[in-house]
């Protein structure tokens, strides 16, 4: 007990002699704008600033005569008040070398904080565990509080169109709807909304998903995720950083494979040098497959598709690693997934990785792609789920149909989301041969519930998903040549 008073008081001491050594700052930097250039200092006590220096990577302002600072004022600093003021949007160093508090700030590439974006700041916020740190306006730093991370990134010009991309991985055990969510690299990439991640799932954002001016170079780049909050606001939960150390024709790979995992909850990170990326090994592009060191195989990888009214956007990941690789040939088919190049029609033959389907091509009606590689004996990659993917057409490019068909009333399943079991009601308009199905989130069939004849009128179904994993099914129903599909959630 004695040693225990002993330790407080010791701890009690530290305290009091940390608070006379740190008094509250005079003033410091509390908001950096880069378009166009400004610095937001706040006083504590009223000082003035004249003849002040600011030291930039972009070289050395004078800040002019008469600036000055009332008690808790944030005084902004730019061309109009100083002399020879310029930042470095991408990364940048702001130094004050007059002993102010807390004013070396290193954004970027340079550094700890994020560098502002066009139309945002950076502002110095509090911190999840009490204390402050840099992160956008629109955010507030919460390093680790989540459970989906930045998993990799591939960010090299050397590939072919379409191989930027960047991977998200749910390492929690629930499924994450991401409506909200952020990426932020240069500018801002909002998830579309019903976007979900399962347990252990990846979500690919390729470069056809960017929006304009957003930038990753791969010489050196930070990259942000957010999430909502509560209260409408947002917390800056996830960064990743590189440098042009790793190499190029390398993506960068952190959990499971990577060497640690540094977004344990309320840990923060550095910047994009090498301490800060060091849970990124060099390996090869997995593009939605599992993270490997070594080579995949003769096989393409992370196939996607995306759908609109009439048309299809397809992309993948060709087996470059391989030295026997010739070109790519994409396959669509009605039916079911080709399982040769023979089995449907050739849509693309080429070395590209993207292609953009648009023939004969009808709302409602379900498309099933491989993209298999061929080497240069001719021969051909025997496909697998990660060179498939499918998709029906409708105006958001999202597997549900455009319109109700005239056969079919409603299609339904309660409850959902769902924990083992659900049942799907549905209603139909007359008799006919019917066919239910559900398909797992990368379009391969899970089960069959139903085929047979049913007449007109209320009918129901259940299924036991007792023995499937946790995420994101849909099922389908299928009247002659109508269909319905809807989305549902297994929560276990």
């Amino acid at each position: 007990m004695k040693r225990i008073v002993i330790l407080f008081g010791v701890i009690a001491m530290l305290a009091f002699r940390i608070s006379l050594t740190n008094p509250v700052p005079e003033k410091q930097v509390e908001v950096i704008n880069a378009f166009p250039p400004e610095i937001g200092v706040m006083f504590y006590f009223s000082d003035d600033i004249s003849g002040d220096t600011i030291y930039t990577t972009s070289g050395i302002a004078i800040i002019d005569s008469g600036v000055a600072g009332e008690e808790n004022e944030l005084v902004i600093l730019d061309s109009s008040n100083t002399s020879g003021f310029t930042l470095n949007p991408e990364s940048d160093l702001i130094d004050f070398p007059q002993d102010w508090y807390n004013n070396a700030v290193r954004y970027g590439t340079l550094g700890y904080a994020p560098p502002p974006i066009r139309g945002h700041s950076i502002h110095l916020s509090p911190y999840c565990r009490g204390f402050y740190a840099w992160s956008f306006e629109f955010s507030c730093a919460c390093w680790g509080a989540t459970d989906v991370i930045i998993n990799e990134v591939n960010s090299h010009g050397t590939w072919e169109a379409g191989s930027y991309f960047i991977e998200l991985y749910n390492r929690g055990d629930t499924v994450v709807c991401l409506d909200g969510w952020r990426i932020v690299c240069d500018t801002i990439y909002d998830f579309p909304s019903d976007t979900y991640i399962p347990p252990s799932g990846y979500w690919i954002i390729d470069a056809g998903m960017f929006p304009a001016g957003f930038d990753m170079d791969y010489r050196s780049d930070n990259i942000y995720l957010t999430r909502p909050y509560y209260h409408e606001t947002e917390i800056l939960v996830d960064q990743v950083g590189w440098s042009s150390d790793h190499g190029e024709n390398v993506s960068f790979m952190r959990y499971p494979d990577g060497d640690v995992d540094t977004s344990y909850w309320g840990f923060g990170y550095a910047g994009y040098d090498d301490e800060s990326s060091y849970t990124f090994e060099n390996g090869f592009p997995s593009r939605g497959a599992p993270n490997r060191h070594e080579s995949p195989g003769f096989v393409v990888i992370g196939t996607r598709g995306v759908g609109g009214e009439s048309w299809v956007d397809l992309c993948w990941t060709d087996p470059i690693w391989e030295t026997e690789f010739d070109i790519s040939v994409a396959v669509r088919s009605e039916t079911g997934f080709p399982e040769t190049p023979d089995d449907g029609i050739m849509v693309y033959e080429g070395d590209a990785q993207q292609v953009t389907d648009t023939g004969d091509l009808y709302p409602g009606q379900w498309y099933y792609y491989t993209v298999f590689a061929r080497d240069l004996s001719g021969g051909y990659s025997i496909p697998t789920y990660e060179s498939r993917d499918s998709v029906t057409l409708s105006g958001a490019g999202v597997i549900e149909d455009a319109k109700l068909p005239d056969r079919i009333s409603y299609l339904i399943s309660y409850p959902n989301p769902f924990n083992a079991t659900t049942t799907l009601q549905y209603s139909l308009l007359q008799s006919s041969g019917v066919t239910i199905e559900i398909y797992n989130i990368v379009g391969q069939r899970a089960a069959i519930l139903f085929k047979g004849t049913q007449q007109a009128g209320e009918h129901s179904i259940t299924w036991d998903a007792s023995s499937f994993p946790s995420g994101v099914y849909f099922a389908r129903l299928e009247i002659q040549e109508q269909s319905k599909s809807i989305k549902m959630v297994l929560l276990k």
